[in-house]
């Protein structure tokens, strides 16, 4: 057997997010542990939709033997929802989670998102804008425009849904709490959607925390965390 049918494979993407991280890739056995602790595989029974089946397509990306424009590839790690539950149950410590958002800046630096995802994002990373966003978000609710066209088909019906779902159902309760700080003090972190869509949950947290002895800080300058770029393989991962 020759020298070199023994060596390592070559990068075949060296100067990508993916080939960087690529590393991560031999730590995983295929033992399978991860299988029932993914819903898309659980879901749809494919092996190319498991955790260990993804992995072996970044390493087949990595090394060459599938294209990175290849569109099976794309559709397989579009469909893994990035919950990183695999990575519990991984006996090796696979680092999942940094391989799929080097694997999806690899594939969209090659083929770009879609123009309605790349708005989405481009909203989320400016905070004026990201507040208009949140504004007309509730007004939709407010005035149940958003459980009207629920009712349409696609992608549109499917999102006011999901605005729809928000609406809060229990009557608020006006009250100022009272806490001296004796416990210490908490900061909350208030979050995107959360402060635009869930204003009053991010309330009554605070007040939960008052009424329970913590002296509640702002923090200022909270900004976008990024994990929806990070998801989508966009780099543009703070609020401007």
């Amino acid at each position: 057997m020759s020298t070199k049918s023994l060596s390592t494979p070559q990068c075949a993407i060296p100067d990508t997010p993916l080939g960087r991280a690529s590393e991560g890739l031999d730590a995983c056995v295929h033992c399978g542990f991860c299988l029932q602790a993914c819903p898309t595989y659980i879901t749809l029974e494919d092996e190319n939709d498991s955790p260990r089946g993804r992995l072996v397509l970044m390493r087949a990306v990595v090394e060459g033997s599938l294209h990175v424009d290849d569109p099976d590839v794309r559709a397989h790690i579009d469909r893994c929802l990035g919950c990183r539950a695999c990575e519990t149950a991984c006996p090796s410590g696979v680092p999942y989670g940094q391989l799929l958002e080097a694997t999806r800046a690899t594939l969209t630096a090659r083929q770009p998102n879609a123009p309605i995802a790349r708005l989405i994002l481009f909203v989320f990373a400016h905070a004026p804008l990201l507040r208009l966003a949140m504004l007309g978000g509730r007004v939709t609710r407010a005035l149940r425009l958003s459980a009207l066209l629920a009712r349409l088909p696609g992608r549109l019906g499917f999102a006011m849904a999901m605005l729809e779902s928000t609406r809060r159902t229990m009557p608020a309760v006006a009250y100022e709490p009272a806490g001296d700080g004796a416990r210490g003090e908490a900061a909350l972190l208030t979050g995107c959607v959360m402060e635009g869509l869930f204003t009053e949950t991010n309330r009554a947290t605070e007040r939960t925390l008052t009424m329970n002895g913590y002296r509640m800080q702002p923090v200022a300058g909270q900004l976008c965390c990024g994990a929806l770029h990070a998801h989508a393989g966009s780099s543009a991962r703070r609020c401007a």
